[in-house]
């Protein structure tokens, strides 16, 4: 039976390879190790020379960006992957190990995730480098805070908490020219980390994982919706800066801090910035100082939809290892404003805003009689009810060419203009003044429909309004027609025979322009819509 394969990927066993050949090829100051999975810095030999530390870290694959896109200077020497989800052999970790600790005095520094296979495979790999007579040792992260026990576990795991000693090591080691191999628990924050299974088939975890440490996966099977971020970002927050459990790092108010929102692969960048907001807001309103934010896909699970929270204790210190250059191409470089070193959230820029003409109190342009504004009034009120009546129809139609909401977006400027229009007697809108008018509707379009719909409308209006600032004859509201269809095929980029309003717009135009020649003017809108009505129906296949 053949395999239906839903990755873009050649081959299942090559997908590795062919990975790490195309961040090289993107990335040419790394290069691939042949006949291993081994991304290096193309200027290790220079790195040798001048007896730097070396920094090696490495895992499953999956985990994309994470760890080769954090090879380069400033962070690791090399990286070393496995296959999805499986750590690498110990033969290819001793080969990194060789290639950038043979030769060079200032030795090695192997950093490994809290995992079982990894420390046994990079452990093996670092005691038969050791038996080499190469200068090595291995430090093991685990921060996560949703696992607290204290008895003979695997212990916590390894989260993107890595990330922050990948960046603040090697640059201890730049300076100090020192291998430091102390524990590094106490500065590094704790990581919380869960599954959110927003799709119909989780790739990777099972719906159990869907808050983990938090829920019980029967409060959330597949139909109920996902609970809003600002919800459970709470316990999240209280979870990493709380007291009751022994291994949590204790945040206090003014207390300053580096944060990462690590996307584990599947959360979309709009989610992922919310996230960002409640996450930094929840922290500053305890009175926590964030000088360092960091959001992005950092270290991944394919394309799990999720988070990973990461807090850190900084100092000035810390501060300059988080801040030094690095060529490493996933590093994340948060933008600040000039002549600003520490990370504020900003406050919102107040713009001194100009009264758009159509929502004026002061009556433009010419006026039309009271009788005259009072069909205006009719014609308008006539329309938005068909509208409305026509909400159904119009989305059934939409959903054969398209999203099937044509009708509700319509609907939304009609209900918005009937509410405008207010009463016959005392209307909301300036009725008696068409160019103020026109205005106004574009206004009306523009800010309550949305989307293309929105804009093509407030353009039509905006477009016809020219036309009637300085008069309300027929030959002006023929002109103002005029005016909308042009600004509507510039800006549209259509014309008549795609299927557009266009095809209903342009024959009414013409038959209204001929017909105010030979007709009253009343005729010749009668025949300009008989034209559209025909127009229209030619759209049809």
């Amino acid at each position: 039976m053949s395999h239906i394969c839903k990755k873009l990927i050649n081959d299942v066993e090559k997908c590795v390879d062919d990975s790490m050949e195309g961040l090289v090829m993107v990335n040419p100051g790394l290069r691939l190790v042949r006949g291993h999975r081994i991304i290096i810095r193309s200027d290790i030999e220079q790195l040798k020379k001048i007896e730097k530390v070396a920094v090696i870290c490495g895992g499953g694959s999956g985990h994309e960006p994470a760890y080769g896109g954090f090879v380069g200077e400033g962070m690791l020497s090399a990286s070393v992957s496995g296959a999805v989800f499986a750590s690498p052999p110990p033969n290819h970790i001793l080969t990194a190990i060789r290639a950038v600790a043979k030769g060079n005095p200032g030795g090695c520094l192997v950093v490994v995730t809290n995992y079982t296979g990894d420390r046994l495979n990079f452990g093996q790999a670092v005691e038969q480098a050791k038996q080499e007579g190469l200068s090595v040792n291995m430090l093991v992260v685990g921060e996560d805070c949703a696992l607290a026990s204290s008895d003979k576990t695997a212990g916590r795991r390894g989260l993107a908490g890595t990330l922050l000693i990948l960046k603040v090591w090697p640059i201890i080691f730049d300076c100090t020219e020192k291998a430091y191999t102390q524990s590094v628990g106490e500065r590094l924050g704790k990581t919380l980390d869960f599954s959110l299974s927003s799709f119909p088939s989780s790739p990777s975890f099972p719906l159990s994982s869907f808050f983990l440490f938090f829920f019980s996966p029967s409060f959330f099977p597949p139909f109920i919706p996902l609970p809003p971020p600002h919800s459970f970002l709470f316990p999240v927050c209280y979870t990493l800066t709380g007291r009751r459990v022994a291994v949590l790092l204790w945040i206090l108010s003014r207390d300053h801090v580096a944060c990462v929102i690590n996307n584990l692969g599947g959360t979309s960048l709009i989610e992922m910035n919310i996230i960002s907001k409640e996450t930094i807001g929840y922290l500053e309103n305890m009175g926590v100082v964030v000088q360092r934010a960091y959001c992005g896909s950092l270290i991944t699970s394919l394309e799990m939809a999720g988070i990973s929270i990461t807090v850190l204790h900084i100092d000035d210190s810390i501060k300059e290892c988080l801040d030094y250059s690095t060529t490493a191409p996933a590093w994340p470089h948060p933008l600040l404003p000039h002549s600003c070193r520490d990370r504020q959230t900003p406050v919102q820029i107040e713009l001194e805003e100009t009264a758009e003409a159509g929502t004026s109190k002061t009556p433009l342009g010419c006026s039309i009689t009271k009788d005259q504004g009072t069909k205006l009034f009719d014609i308008l009120t006539n329309v938005a009810d068909h509208l409305l009546e026509s909400e159904m129809t119009l989305n059934d139609l939409d959903k054969e060419s398209g999203d099937g909401d044509c009708g509700s977006t319509m609907a939304r400027g009609a209900r918005l203009l009937k509410t405008e229009l207010g009463e016959r007697d005392n209307p909301g809108l300036p009725v008696d003044h068409p160019y103020q008018l026109a205005l106004s509707l574009a206004n009306i379009a523009g800010n309550s429909m949305g989307g293309a719909s929105g804009g093509v409308y407030s353009l039509f209006f905006t477009s016809a309004a020219k036309a009637l600032i300085g008069g309300s004859e027929v030959e002006n509201w023929s002109e103002a027609l005029k005016s909308a269809i042009q600004a509507i095929r510039k800006y549209g980029h259509a014309d008549p025979g795609d299927r557009t309003m266009l095809d209903a717009l342009c024959p009414a135009f013409r038959v209204l322009e001929e017909q105010l020649k030979l007709v009253e003017p009343v005729e010749a809108f009668r025949q300009a819509f008989k034209a559209a009505e025909k127009g229209a129906e030619s759209t049809i296949v």
